[in-house]
């Protein structure tokens, strides 16, 4: 009876000291996975907001019509800079993953040694340290895990605008519409002219252009996604 008392205490006694030495490790290792989530997400929330403060402006990198067709409001700027390939410098990513300190957005934003172009932001003071900083932490978070919002860094690299996805640069292909609309709250002032000379005429009216011409003058107003309304005047 004793001897099964012993070897009883000693099970349970095996028991406790598993749990002591496992439960807390475990539960140490989910606690610090959720601290380190957390941050990833916060450090993306933030490098939104400098994006979307000096960069995603009017007539600059937001709406349908962004330059370099590089939308980078909060809804866009994850899957249109991460592995991504740069416009300006063919053999870099906008946002290397694998390689996070030759992104070329990062390269564009400090304004290192051989960027194409002026420094981002254009006709702007440049980023402050803090916030380049951010922008950097954000970018080297991004080596270590898979994207937030459900996004491999595969689909990241496949994905693109809405307007990149398009068939058709803008609403006209010379006088006539096309499938692109102009995009929600957007405007778009358009002026068009129509020539008479025929090009037929040849070199003498260059080809058409050295003569009057009908000048429209419009301006469109993106209801919705797919609904827009324009006004002119010719």
């Amino acid at each position: 009876m004793k001897t099964n008392l012993k070897v009883l205490c000693c099970v349970l006694a095996g028991f406790i000291c598993y749990g002591f030495m496992n439960g807390p490790e475990d539960n140490n290792s989910s606690l610090v996975s959720a601290v380190a989530m957390q941050q990833d997400n916060n450090l993306q929330e933030q490098a939104a907001e400098i994006f979307q403060k000096n960069c995603a402006v009017t007539g600059c990198h937001t709406g349908k019509y962004a330059k370099r067709r590089l939308n980078l409001g909060p809804e866009f700027f994850v899957n249109n800079l991460v592995d991504v390939q740069s416009r300006q410098i063919d053999s870099l990513l906008r946002v290397d993953t694998t390689n996070p300190q030759q992104s070329y957005m990062l390269i564009k934003i400090r304004g290192d040694e051989g960027i194409a172009g002026e420094r981002m932001p254009l006709d702007s003071p440049p980023l402050s340290y803090s916030d380049i900083k951010t922008i950097e932490s954000w970018v080297y978070s991004l080596s270590d895990q898979s994207l937030d919002e459900g996004y491999t860094r595969e689909q990241a690299a496949e994905a693109r605008t809405e307007f990149e996805q398009s068939p058709f640069w803008g609403t006209r292909v010379i006088n006539l519409p096309t499938t692109t609309n102009i995009g929600e709250h957007d405007l778009l002032f358009r002026v068009s002219h129509r020539f008479f000379f025929p090009i037929k005429e040849g070199y003498e009216v260059y080809w058409g252009l050295n003569g009057p011409a009908d000048v429209l003058l419009s301006l469109g107003f993106g209801i919705t996604k797919d609904v827009s309304i324009s006004i002119g005047h010719e």
